[in-house]
């Protein structure tokens, strides 16, 4: 049998349908998968922003929102592009997989970038006499590029400062001119933390074979959690004998028998005692005491979290502590500070209404006895520290 007329004299060419793997077209859907739970995935990211964010939050949130729209209309266009391709039996890369990978890398530091460089509050008390004083102050706060905006009230003898400047870095700079300065608050700049709380020193242990005080010491310590990463303190201590002192974070909130029963220091990763970033959690440095008894001490912690040490204790030791760094037996364990001389217990503070002044609950940490509730109501306004220490 002749085939020509099959061929016809046009010598035509027959299209042989060509099976189309499977895997071609999950490819395909994975691809598209991908973006969609990334254009997902960024969408209720910008949510929470827009939500719960600053200025800045909503900024980023909008911007958010705009990529996500973009990513979930590439993705359905390239889906429907790669499916017409597959139809037409062109060889193409269907499984392309690497592009909303690398997108959430840079969302992700993106998110770690917006959230860990939240923007600061703090105000300081700061001795001010003049405009001259003012434009001091002024030139030190100009030439930070961390600080977003600054208030200088005179009168007051106020200074109000936003930015992601570390309020310990703004009080050093401070000091630096000249002038007394004292943290009367600090938060967050929109308003909302973390967690807020508030330790009272009012349990004094006055040490053997050293003078007595000439009034009796007292201090107060406030601790905000700006956000998971950050927790700013500021310790405020009088009537203490001057010079350095140890203070730190205890396991336990039982002052029943003064310092001796609040236990070791806070130690939940189980290491030696050393310096914040190194050491127990607790551990919180020394506070410098003038001869006049006064002392303060700001700082900043990545490793204290304020709903993990709320009933625990915070106590001030005898001497000034090194860091685990002597040769000293206790210099692993405390750092070769002596004895706590000053204790008090860490309260939670709840803010009922914008009227009414802050309250204090604690509930104390046990050490080896039954758990006791303790309530205390405490002036907790933003009010410089040393007029809360005297009243």
């Amino acid at each position: 049998m002749s085939t020509q007329p099959l061929m016809g004299g046009a010598q035509r060419r027959i299209a042989i349908p060509v099976r189309v793997e499977p895997k071609v077209f999950f490819a395909n859907e994975r691809t598209f998968l991908s973006w969609l739970n990334f254009s997902i995935l960024l969408g209720g990211l910008a949510v929470g922003l827009m939500n719960f964010g600053d200025k800045v939050g909503r900024i980023s949130g909008g911007i958010f929102t705009f990529v996500a729209l973009s990513a979930m209309m590439y993705a359905l266009i390239t889906f429907h592009w790669r499916a017409r391709k597959i139809r037409n039996r062109e060889a193409g890369p269907y499984d392309d997989r690497f592009g909303p990978t690398v997108l959430c890398m840079f969302m992700l530091a993106a998110v770690v970038v917006n959230f860990y460089h939240t923007p600061f509050k703090t105000e300081f008390a700061v001795s001010m006499s003049c405009d001259s004083c003012v434009q001091d102050v002024s030139k030190v706060l100009q030439g930070l590029p961390e600080v977003q905006r600054f208030d200088i009230d005179l009168d007051q003898q106020r200074v109000v400062v936003e930015g992601t400047a570390p309020p310990s870095r703004l009080s050093r700079l401070l000091k630096d001119t000249g002038r007394t300065v004292i943290v009367r608050g600090q938060g967050v700049v929109n308003g909302t933390h973390a967690g807020a709380a508030v330790c009272i020193f009012d349990m004094y242990s006055h040490p053997a074979g050293t003078p007595k005080p000439k009034r009796e010491p007292k201090g107060l310590a406030r601790l905000v959690q700006i956000d998971n990463q950050t927790c700013l303190i500021d310790i405020t201590v009088e009537g203490l004998s001057p010079g350095k002192h140890g203070i730190a974070i205890h396991e336990c909130g039982d002052i029943s028998n003064g310092c001796e029963s609040t236990g070791g220091h806070y130690n939940p990763t189980e290491v030696d005692h050393g310096d914040m970033e190194k050491g127990h959690v607790g551990d919180l440095g020394n506070v410098e005491v003038d001869k006049d008894g006064w002392g303060d001490l700001v700082l900043e912690s990545n490793r204290i979290k304020v709903w993990d040490i709320i009933g625990r204790s915070m106590v001030v030791a005898a001497g000034a502590e090194d860091g685990g760094k002597s040769s000293a037996p206790e210099s692993k364990i405390n750092g070769n500070s002596g004895p706590g001389i000053l204790a008090g217990i860490v309260a939670r503070r709840l803010v009922l209404l914008k009227t009414q002044k802050p309250s204090v609950l604690a509930r104390a940490k046990p050490c080896g006895r039954k758990l006791e509730l303790l309530e205390a109501v405490v002036n907790c306004n933003i009010v410089p520290v040393h007029c809360i220490l005297h009243d």
